[in-house]
């Protein structure tokens, strides 16, 4: 088996050992980051209304449609999203760990600070119209923006990842003095 191969498995091998490992210890100790985060923006929007309930949960006292509790459960997570692209960051071949830990970084934050705006605009929702709107917008609206911030965050690291001038190929331009081509946006 080749180095590069070997490396390569190495690498697979520490993503999903990073991404279950991760997601078993600290999931709980993320929602409840999550939840705190997200108390504050509801408190800062003026939903003064909400408390911190037991665990992942945010107690409404006061809403439209009458008290109740939302609970940020595990799939209500940025967490396996972020695991997720910390994971993809790691099979990221010839990069170096530094720029790898960046990209991760960067692409989990965009990932993060989005599922923190959208449980917000979950409960402002069933605060303001009721707890049933709060469910169908967590559903359907919550879910379209879940996929398109994780989608962004992708990109977004993708972005990063990308060379300024573009990517080289594999044969070397030999016309223009020995120098690698590149393949840039522009054709």
């Amino acid at each position: 088996m080749s180095g590069e191969r070997l490396s390569a498995m190495i690498r697979v091998f520490l993503m999903l050992l990073i991404s279950i490992c991760g997601f078993l210890l600290s999931g709980t100790w993320i929602r409840e980051q999550e939840t705190s985060i997200v108390l504050l923006v509801l408190h800062m929007a003026g939903a003064g209304q909400t408390y911190h309930g037991e665990g992942t949960s945010i107690a409404v006292a006061h809403g439209s449609g009458g008290p109740f509790v939302a609970v940020l459960t595990p799939a209500c997570s940025s967490w396996p999203s972020v695991l997720a692209l910390i994971s993809l960051a790691l099979v990221v071949p010839r990069v170096s760990m530094g720029r790898r830990l960046a990209l991760a970084i960067s692409a989990g934050m965009f990932v993060f600070i989005g599922n923190i705006v959208r449980i917000a605009a979950s409960v402002a929702v069933g605060l303001w119209v009721g707890p049933a709107s709060l469910v169908l917008f967590h559903n359907f609206v919550g879910s379209m923006f879940g996929f398109a911030y994780t989608f962004a965050g992708f990109v977004w690291m993708i972005i990063l990842l990308m060379p300024p001038r573009g990517i080289p190929l594999d044969q070397p331009y030999r016309e223009g003095g020995g120098e690698s081509a590149y393949v840039s946006g522009a054709f």
